[in-house]
């Protein structure tokens, strides 16, 4: 009886992912992708720790979204081990004047991206209806055979091609 338990949690888990919203709209626009279920990650470390991957030349992402009262909001997406200077991320992005980037509380996030904090990943940049939300890259993902992220929930992965 435990068994048909698991089978049925993990049936589950598969229909739920196929209503994603954002597995649905990869799949309206044909683009190549793999969804799968694991355990909740709600930190880049927690993921890295809990969903090894099967190669070197594939990455998680890291996520962060910054708040600027002069130059707006951001969604950073780096490899699970970059490291993240906010003074040298102003410079990269050639922001001008005063520069104040800040971790942006869940209330925007969700308000702008449509996720909650520890389910963000660079998908959810098309729940940006308002296009107020400038998505950064981490030139290394653009590297990789393939980049791991949130699905705008933090217990799936969705696997593409950078």
């Amino acid at each position: 009886m435990d068994n048909m338990s698991e089978i049925k949690s993990a049936t589950e888990a598969v229909v739920d992912l196929a209503s994603n919203p954002i597995v649905q709209k990869l799949d309206a626009l044909s683009i190549p992708h793999e969804t799968y279920p694991h355990a909740l990650s709600m930190t880049a470390d927690d993921l890295v720790s809990n969903v090894p991957l099967p190669s070197s030349d594939e990455s998680h992402t890291k996520n962060l979204f910054f708040k600027d009262k002069k130059h707006g909001l951001f969604l950073v997406t780096t490899c699970t081990d970059a490291e993240m200077n906010t003074k040298e991320l102003g410079k990269m992005l050639k922001l001008e004047g005063k520069v104040n980037l800040r971790l942006a509380d869940e209330k925007i996030l969700i308000e702008k991206l449509g996720c909650k904090k520890g389910c963000v990943g660079p998908l959810s940049i098309v729940n940006n209806v308002d296009k107020d939300v400038t998505l950064v890259l981490d030139e290394a993902l653009l590297g990789m055979k393939r980049v791991h992220s949130h699905p705008l929930r933090n217990d799936a992965s969705t696997a593409m091609l950078p």
